[in-house]
């Protein structure tokens, strides 16, 4: 018997969180709580691409597409930085040129854009590059970019 008076042995009864079981409901509550926090700290603090978008004007009566008219491998052949960028995609009403929609966004753009080519603007470090799809049903896809991508010549 030892001096203190507890019995010989390691007899000390199981902790209940090493049940297989418990670990896995800990490790799945842990991992549910790092999610939601995930997603609460996106919409508190939105990407800079993010926000960029939220600044820029929408062509009147555009629509949302489900996907960009212009192939991704576009954007990475401008070898200019556009390749890691958002974009986000239109359909413009039936009959839209692509110079309306230049001089579109030529007069409503944010003044802290400067025009920087074509079809492209820059602000600090940011891009903003439009890519006009003529068809049937025009499309744009606006490109955004926020490290210090140049914007494409012609």
């Amino acid at each position: 018997m030892p001096e203190n008076g507890a019995p010989a042995g390691g007899t000390a009864p199981r902790a209940r969180w090493r049940s297989p079981r418990n670990v896995v409901l800990v490790v799945l509550a842990v991992m549910a709580v790092l999610f939601a926090a995930g997603i609460v700290f996106r919409i508190v603090h939105p990407t800079a691409e993010d926000r960029l978008v939220e600044d820029l004007p929408r062509y009147p009566r555009s629509t949302d597409a489900d996907f960009p008219a212009t192939d991704p491998a576009t954007f990475t052949r401008l070898r200019s930085g556009f390749g890691n960028g958002l974009v986000v995609s239109y359909v413009l009403p039936r009959g839209t040129s692509r110079d309306q929609v230049l001089r579109y966004y030529g007069l409503h753009m944010p003044k802290s854009f400067t025009r920087d080519g074509p079809a492209c603007w820059a602000r600090g470090d940011s891009r903003v590059l439009l890519v006009y799809v003529g068809a049937a049903v025009p499309k744009l896809d606006v490109a955004v970019v926020t490290d210090g991508a140049e914007c494409p010549s012609a």
